[in-house]
């Protein structure tokens, strides 16, 4: 079989020149080859430059964490301080407040126990007092139930101007009571004098003389009566009715 003219001709050129066709393909995979190094060089730069930019970015951040945290940590070294500082002016504080407490209270214990004495003695007084009123009105009560059962009056008080000169149970120190119930007895009127009562207790005043009495004869009322009577006039006791 015999080939076409044009493609024996092909042939006889690729033979005729193969040198330069294999140059130019080896040039053309080296050029790529050197490209593809070349864009791979400068991936892994763009990378390694981009992790570089990324690690930088991360220590400034950790730095910037590690001073937030180093000024976080004077400010609460600085308010611990501060607070101990607190602690200890309220500890002295509450101290004072402690011992002005303990004086108050030693002395508020000392005027306690003083008035509690006061208080004891006042009340031995008190109850001294309530015994010796106690035999006094004893006394009173057996000297007149005495004068109940052996006189048949009873005076009770004897006044005359500003001064009383009897009172019942008191000491009939003008002896007047002997005097005035023999009047009573007797029914007779008498003059009020300043002799009468052997007294002048308001010099150049104008005086009565008043006497509280009852009478106590059986069948006689013994309501109690008044006598009243001014000085210079006649006065008498009551009738026994």
């Amino acid at each position: 079989m015999v080939a076409p003219k044009y493609q024996s001709n092909r042939l006889d050129q690729k033979s005729a020149f193969p040198n330069d066709f294999t140059s130019k393909s080896t040039l053309e995979n080296d050029r790529r080859k050197r490209e593809a190094i070349a864009a791979a060089n400068l991936r892994d730069a763009q990378a390694a430059e981009k992790l570089e930019r990324e690690r930088h970015e991360r220590e400034e951040k950790a730095a910037l964490r590690i001073q937030a945290l180093e000024d976080k940590d004077l400010n609460s070294i600085a308010q611990i301080k501060t607070l101990e500082e607190k602690k200890s002016e309220l500890e002295r504080t509450r101290d004072e407040w402690i011992g002005k407490f303990n004086t108050q209270n030693e002395e508020l214990n000392s005027r306690i126990q003083l008035l509690e004495s006061n208080i004891e003695e006042q009340r031995k007084q008190k109850d001294s007092q309530i015994n010796e009123l106690r035999e006094q009105r004893s006394s009173i009560e057996h000297k007149v139930f005495d004068e109940l059962q052996n006189d048949d009056v009873q005076i009770l008080a004897i006044t005359y101007g500003s001064r009383i000169y009897y009172d019942s149970g008191t000491s009939d120190y003008k002896n007047l009571l002997s005097k005035f119930k023999d009047a009573a007895r007797a029914g007779n009127s008498f003059k009020v004098t300043n002799e009468l009562i052997n007294d002048d207790p308001n010099h150049d005043h104008f005086k009565s003389l008043i006497i509280v009495y009852r009478y106590i004869r059986p069948g006689v009322n013994r309501r109690l009566r008044t006598l009243a009577g001014w000085e210079g006039t006649e006065t008498r006791f009551d009738p026994w009715n």
